[in-house]
């Protein structure tokens, strides 16, 4: 696997997208791992295959727009029921780690 840092892969992008098709390639900031580039072929037949599905992104913009709407004029009209982003960052992490652990 490649490594590069993140302001190698900010000068370099065009070489990046080059390398990920032949490997993965890891991303450091501060000389600590921040991300991974993956070609879509190296996600076939995954769990992370379904993120990519067009089919299914078309299907849901089609089917969820008037629900979008709804919320957005919910969070225009009552801002207080705002969650701060920090709690939400919280609670979407959690949530990750639990699924991860069931799957372990």
């Amino acid at each position: 696997m490649q490594v590069i840092t993140a302001k190698d892969a900010k000068l370099r992008f065009g070489e990046l997208l080059d390398t990920m098709q032949r490997e993965p390639v890891l991303v450091t900031k501060n000389n600590r791992p921040v991300g991974i580039f993956v070609s879509l072929k190296d996600v076939k037949g995954t769990h992370l295959e379904s993120l990519f599905d067009r089919n299914q992104h078309e299907a849901f913009e089609e089917g969820q727009e008037e629900k979008i709407m709804e919320a957005i004029h919910s969070l225009e009209t009552y801002p207080e029921r705002l969650t701060p982003a920090n709690i939400v960052h919280t609670r979407a992490m959690q949530k990750a780690r639990e699924i991860l652990a069931k799957h372990k």
